[in-house]
């Protein structure tokens, strides 16, 4: 039996359950918007904290990009170098991913694999850039040298001095000052010597000054620690320092040998009478250029000094046929060898060409000059170097007041790194050996210079133009094959002129013997130089500019001057004409 009292409560149980489910639904969707709400709530909360208080931000992590090492001690070597390697976060990548570079490629350079090769002393920066990408790496690299050096410190001036061009005794001989006078050339702050004060701090850097100009205010030290170049670079007064000597095997700190004026080595040179066969085989000599007049009127160069700036004068103190020559000084420039008699031959046979006086033997083209004889060319290395000495001999025969000089050596082509002159650069005021000898001839000085024998353009310091300089011809007057010739890089003709050099030319060697196997433009100039000389004595009152121009006039291509040649042979007797036609007028 179903009792109706039953069936309504099962009824009202079922709908409160459902009324319940209906709302446990309801509540726990209210329950969710809540929880949404309170999160928006807190979000906004914390954006607001946020924005009053920006908390220290978490930055990535940086890529590692660098050169190992860091920093590199590199030994100068051309053939050898060291190896470079790049590290990315911890890891090495290859090295042709990167484009390599130096900031100085004068000190170091680096190739496409990282191989740096040091140059030269001093420091630079070897750069890798990503190749494809950005970012690059830097490694510090000092090139450091075992070897010792020589370096030419170039100054920005002279510094202070407590000398004055009022007082030109102090820092020139009286001889030097007479040539001046005798020309009208003023004394100026050239002739002033460098600092000592700028001198004495190089010295305190370290090294010996081998060599120092005070015409172009430079001085030559050398120093066995070659990193010293840079603290010479860093001492105010200095524009720059250049290398010009290295990795010889000696090093000579004897004082400089010398035969001061007055020794009884030399004598007074023999006088003789005009005679043609008390010339014997040197009569030659004279004859392409009218030479004999000179001699035969009596101008055998007497009262004319003369500086004859080459290599070395072997046995030449006890040579027989410079027993009667007027020698007042043997000296060497060259600080590996201060001994001028234990050096080559060369200056032996270029100065016996004017100085000897033995008649019925031997005599030079200048044989009653005096002379002084400087050693400057080292003839077992070539190294810029030499062109320092060489301005250092001729700073020196300007303080002593010597008129001529002569110069049978030229300077085109050094060794090693210290590269060459290139044509370009033979314009007669870029090598310091041409520049000192453009300076002395502004002093008064009559500067004669040998073209050169590689048959192409002429060489330093021939390529200056106030140097006479002297190709070579035969005794039939036609050029040599090997003379030097060709115009200037701006467009002036060398050789100025030419002279014997070739056949019929006998030479005086060490041993006292006499050649004729010898040839080369060596000997033309100092026949040549030995010329003017006698030329001047005749006629004291001419300027050496104006001597200049009469040897050039007296030649016989002047109106016309044409490679080889130059402006020819020059005539003496004419050249006498022409220099007595000046004089007259003054």
């Amino acid at each position: 039996m179903i009792y109706l009292f039953d069936t309504f409560e099962r009824e009202q149980s079922l709908s409160t359950n459902n009324f319940l489910f209906n709302n446990l639904s309801l509540v726990m969707n209210i329950q969710r918007i809540f929880a949404a709400f309170i999160s928006v709530v807190v979000i906004l909360t914390l954006n607001l904290s946020c924005k009053k208080e920006s908390p220290t931000e978490i930055e990535p992590i940086a890529d590692t990009f660098a050169i190992l090492p860091g920093t590199a001690i590199v030994e100068q070597n051309y053939i050898s170098g060291k190896v470079l390697k790049v590290s990315f976060n911890g890891e090495f990548l290859g090295n042709s991913l990167f484009d390599w570079s130096s900031l100085d490629e004068r000190i170091a350079t680096v190739d496409e694999r990282g191989v740096v090769y040091g140059l030269w002393i001093g420091e630079t920066e070897i750069i890798a850039k990503f190749r494809d990408g950005e970012g690059e790496a830097r490694c510090k690299v000092t090139v450091v040298d075992s070897k010792p050096y020589k370096f030419r410190i170039i100054l920005k001036n002279k510094g202070a001095s407590t000398h004055s061009i009022d007082r030109p005794l102090e820092f020139l001989s009286q001889q030097a000052v007479n040539r001046r006078n005798r020309q009208d050339i003023k004394i100026t702050e050239t002739d002033m010597p460098i600092s000592s004060d700028y001198l004495r701090q190089i010295e305190q850097v370290g090294g010996i000054i081998v060599a120092k100009s005070k015409w172009l205010n430079t001085v030559v030290v050398h120093n066995e620690n070659a990193i010293a170049v840079e603290r010479y670079r860093q001492l105010p007064f200095v524009q720059d320092v250049i290398p010009v000597w290295t990795e010889y095997a000696k090093q000579n700190n004897e004082p400089i040998v010398s035969v001061p004026p007055g020794s009884a080595i030399w004598q007074n040179a023999e006088s003789f009478s005009f005679d043609k066969e008390a010339y014997k085989e040197s009569w030659g000599h004279l004859v392409v250029n009218n030479g004999g007049t000179l001699h035969r009127q009596g101008f055998k160069g007497n009262e004319i000094s003369i500086a004859v700036i080459d290599g070395g004068y072997e046995k030449l103190d006890v040579n027989p046929l410079f027993s009667n020559s007027k020698i007042k000084e043997v000296k060497s420039f060259i600080f590996e060898q201060p001994n001028p008699y234990l050096l080559d031959k060369h200056g032996v046979n270029v100065a016996g060409l004017m100085a000897i006086n033995k008649p019925s033997v031997y005599i030079g083209t200048a044989p009653e000059a005096e002379y002084w004889l400087f050693s400057t060319d080292d003839s077992d290395t070539e190294f810029l170097v030499e062109e320092d000495y060489l301005v250092n001999a001729l700073e020196y025969a300007d303080s002593i007041g010597i008129d001529v000089v002569n110069i049978s050596l030229s300077y085109d082509n050094f060794e090693g790194f210290m590269g060459s002159y290139l044509f370009e650069d033979m314009d007669g005021k870029t090598a310091i050996s041409s520049r000192a000898a453009n300076m002395a001839f502004e002093k008064g000085m009559f500067i004669v210079s040998s073209a050169g024998n590689q048959n192409r353009w002429v060489s330093a310091p021939t390529d200056a133009p106030s140097v006479l300089a002297v190709g070579a011809v035969r005794a039939d007057s036609t050029i040599t094959a090997f003379s030097s010739h060709g115009l200037t890089i701006d467009g002036r003709v060398k050789p100025d002129i030419v002279s014997l050099g070739q056949s019929s030319l006998y030479i005086v060697e060490s041993d006292g013997s006499i050649s004729r196997s010898r040839y080369g433009t060596s000997f033309s100039s100092p026949i040549m130089t030995g010329l003017v000389a006698c030329l001047w004595q005749a006629y004291p009152t001419l300027t050496n500019k104006e001597l200049f121009d009469v040897i050039l006039k007296s030649a016989n291509r002047y109106a016309s001057p044409l490679l080889p040649y130059g402006y020819g042979l020059p005539d003496m007797e004419y050249a006498l004409f022409l220099a007595k036609e000046i004089t007259d007028k003054k």
